[in-house]
């Protein structure tokens, strides 16, 4: 039976995807976690004096490493044989303060190693131990790539005054605006697009404290009953700029763009860029700034787009003719991804800028609605109303394996990993899945790859459309649509 108000390690005995176990008895010690900070990036401000750019965020000052000891058990000496094969693993150090420390969903936080190599070990002295009476122990020295931590989280709602389906949103994660500017931090400035009433233009909303207050923009981006379909927002210097498209198709295939001030968010005027000219069918069904200056556009025909000029001109980087593309992706080597309809997945080689080569789906001809690639290759898909792992960079069929089905009516429309701050792209153990239904959206979380999931308690709302991820983790703006006369923004953080 387990103890109360106690700590627990816990390992994927099978490796990573698999269920936690917890170890006992198995003591850690000598454990060093050296987080990063906070640093302030300087450049030369236009007199040449040295003017505050951004605040990085520093590198720990070595990796996380700790010694286990253990009493010679079957179930233990998993550590000896990784240790021999060189094999890295995870380890979870679990708080449970109201559950039994062996409890698996009892946590309320978890320290999370990642990527661990056994240094060395410490081999007993069998005999004369076991001619005294006592327990054989062993030890092991152990490195881990970092450490990443994980709470218990909640949604609450977020008051607006939009009465419309809020449709999506972005905003700014990262330190890159001079703090000069008076740049609030982080997870502060967002956006979100909205759809239009009847004989009425859509709204987009901004915050610039994080949430906690939102209002319309003065101007709108496009005519009358015209809805937002996808939003991307994006530093430039000390500005930075808001990107929509519309929901439905025009003369052509457009976007629209803003530049805004800090202290001035909502007072932007917005210019229409053409993508496509002529194109009046087709609709942005993806949009995302992945890489530096480098903003990706997916349509309903299954093309797409890449500006490298915030937006002011595009190039057609593929075209499939038929499957929409509907998420992008960008793992931790550069390469990007793109999912869609009827199993569409492609790739873009970080050292092959320009061609996106087609990649092998599940079995199966469901639309993929979103996408996550973590530090270590593993990919997530939201297809059709499960969600997907995969382990062999899409290479074929085989290498994927259903994680979670959600059930009829159901579509994860967001997977996010946490620990980006700490490895590109995140850790592939920890998740959490945003999902779409006609009547009520859900957020499904999982710290094992997948093997074991749990709901969290919803708020009301009438199904999901899209979610903001802070950069750092355990913090997460999802907006849906309208219910009880207003559009739904909701903030999921501890």
């Amino acid at each position: 039976m387990g103890t109360i108000n106690r700590y627990g390690l816990w390992f994927p005995t099978e490796g990573p995807g698999s269920v936690f176990e917890i170890m006992q008895p198995l003591g850690m010690g000598g454990a060093t976690e050296p987080f990063g900070g906070r640093a302030t990036v300087y450049v030369n401000g236009p007199n040449g004096d040295f003017i505050p750019y951004a605040l990085e965020e520093t590198p720990p000052s070595g990796q996380p490493d700790t010694n286990f000891t253990f009493f010679q058990k079957a179930q233990i000496n998993k550590l000896e044989m990784w240790a021999q094969r060189r094999r890295t693993f995870h380890m979870q150090r679990r708080y449970n303060p109201c559950a039994s420390v062996d409890n698996p969903s009892g946590w309320e936080r978890i320290w999370h190693f990642t990527q661990g190599i056994i240094n060395s070990r410490q081999l007993p002295e069998g005999p004369p131990l076991r001619a005294a009476g006592n327990l054989t122990e062993s030890g092991v020295a152990v490195s881990f790539q970092a450490v990443i931590d994980v709470v218990r989280i909640s949604l609450s709602d977020l008051t607006t005054a939009e009465t419309q389906n809020v449709t999506c949103i972005d905003g700014l994660k990262d330190e890159k605006v001079s703090c000069a500017g008076g740049y609030p931090g982080g997870d502060k400035i967002m956006y979100a697009g909205c759809a239009a009433a009847t004989g009425a233009a859509a709204n987009v909303l901004y915050t610039a404290n994080g949430g906690g207050a939102w209002a319309a923009m003065a101007a709108k981006p496009f005519g009358n009953d015209v809805d937002i379909s996808k939003i991307a927002v994006r530093p430039i210097g000390s500005r930075f700029r808001v990107v929509v498209a519309p929901g439905t198709a025009g003369t052509n295939l457009q976007i629209a763009c803003a530049d805004e001030e800090l202290g001035n968010e909502g007072a932007g005027t917005w210019t229409t860029k053409t993508v496509e000219s002529g194109n009046a069918a087709d609709t942005v069904t993806a949009l995302g700034w992945l890489d530096h200056n480098r903003m990706y556009l997916g349509t309903s025909a299954g093309a797409i787009w890449l500006s490298s000029d915030q937006g002011e001109s595009w190039t057609k980087l593929y075209d499939d003719g038929a499957n929409a593309v509907n998420a992008f992706a960008i793992d931790g080597d550069k390469n990007v991804y793109a999912v869609g309809a009827n199993n569409l997945i492609v790739r873009e080689m970080a050292n092959n800028r320009g061609v996106f080569a087609a990649r092998t789906g599940p079995s199966g001809a469901a639309a993929s609605t979103s996408i996550a690639v973590a530090n270590d290759g593993i990919i997530y898909i939201g297809n059709g109303t499960k969600v997907y792992r995969n382990n062999n960079a899409a290479q074929n069929a085989g290498g994927w394996t259903v994680v979670k089905d959600f059930g009829t009516g159901y579509s994860a429309i967001g997977i996010e990993l946490e620990g980006k701050h700490k490895l590109a792209g995140g850790d592939s153990e920890l998740l959490r899945v945003f999902v779409d239904h006609a009547t009520a959206g859900l957020v499904a979380e999982s710290v094992d790859g997948g093997a074991s999931w749990r709901t969290l308690d919803s708020l009301t709302n009438a199904g999901y459309n899209g979610v903001y991820a802070s950069k750092y983790g355990n913090h997460y703006v999802v907006v849906g649509d309208a219910t009880g006369g207003a559009g739904i923004i909701q903030l999921l953080a501890q």
